[in-house]
């Protein structure tokens, strides 16, 4: 992998923007990390997330792991950035959330050593990588503008087209929140 791939380059961003702001709440700084990473791999739909990643340098491995591993991210020492998704039997909206999950640990715990890490510690890391797959995900300002779209919001029909693009996530972090 050349040291200039997207990925490598995404990366580098979001450490520095990171590190700029350090007095910014920490939600933050992950939602402008996580609007960082849609617009620097061009992600117009969440159906296309796993092409994205791949295209920006990132290698993809599915392989079953058993029940108890969803995912997991490493950066090997020449650079190069792989997630193994850990559940082969998942649905999509799944394969999804944990691709945004484990880019999340990509961007924001690149420094992080995992195995040094306090329950209490692990738990907080986990939480941020969550809350930047939800922002990854189902950004904001994207979600308003597109709804502000709708030529009829009392017209169910005009909301298939945010379904497509959103439903299937907002399901699933309802159900990943209760």
């Amino acid at each position: 992998m050349a040291p200039d791939s997207a990925i490598t380059v995404l990366r580098q961003k979001a450490m520095e923007m990171l590190r700029s702001n350090p007095d910014q709440p920490v939600d933050q700084r992950i939602t402008q990390t996580a609007n960082l990473a849609r617009k620097f791999i061009r992600l117009q739909h969440n159906k296309d997330l796993m092409y994205a990643l791949e295209m920006s340098g990132i290698y993809i491995v599915e392989k079953n792991l058993g029940p108890e591993i969803d995912a997991y991210s490493t950066i090997t020492d020449d650079g190069r950035s792989f997630i193994i998704l850990g559940n082969i039997k998942k649905s999509a909206v799944r394969r999804n959330f944990d691709l945004a999950h484990e880019l999340g640990h990509l961007l924001l715990h690149t420094t992080v050593d995992m195995d040094t890490l306090t329950r209490q510690e692990h738990k907080q890391i986990e939480q941020q990588a969550n809350e930047f797959a939800s922002d990854f995900l189902l950004p904001e300002a994207e979600f308003k503008r597109d709804f502000a779209e709708l030529p009829r919001h009392s017209n169910p029909d005009y909301y298939i087209e945010m379904k497509r693009k959103y439903f299937r996530w907002l399901l699933w972090n309802t159900v990943l929140t209760n």
